[in-house]
């Protein structure tokens, strides 16, 4: 049975919608979080007190903050908090770093139920990508040999 391709993106695009809705939890840019909670962001401080704010004024157990190359920040309910490194990528081209963590974020969680697993997992998916040039994928052998590289269990 072939799928046409713009039928099976946007089945793709439901998918991660409906299972990020189940878990509660929203991946956001540091302009959209000042936009959503009207607080200046200049530090993790000040972007960690409007992820609160938006979570206190929303049904979301979690909210990533997508950093670029300053990583990313998950901040949740009861204080948790958790800054993630970027990896080192020389060259990067950017082009679907946020589709990868989304998915990459997705499959984790799901298999894992672990928030801080699953983002350290899409991080890494996202360092693979952004590596390349265009447009690109990452497959389960390249998070093998990155793991393997940083020595990640």
């Amino acid at each position: 049975l072939a799928i046409p391709e713009k039928v099976w993106s946007i089945s793709k695009i439901i998918i991660f919608l409906c299972i990020f809705a189940k878990l509660r939890i929203d991946l956001m840019s540091k302009g959209l979080i000042e936009t959503k909670s009207k607080i200046e962001i200049n530090n993790n401080k000040s972007l960690v007190k409007a992820c609160k704010q938006i979570i206190e004024c929303s049904k979301f157990d979690y909210i990533i903050a997508k950093k670029g190359d300053q990583g990313m920040t998950i901040v949740g309910k009861e204080n948790f908090v958790k800054h993630l490194k970027a990896y080192q990528v020389d060259s990067p081209d950017v082009t679907g770093a946020g589709d990868t963590v989304i998915s990459a974020l997705s499959l984790a969680y799901a298999k894992t139920n672990d928030i801080e697993k699953s983002a350290e997992f899409a991080n890494a998916a996202a360092s693979i990508v952004v590596d390349k040039i265009g447009t690109a994928s990452v497959n389960i052998d390249e998070l093998k040999n990155l793991y393997e590289k940083l020595n990640i269990a």
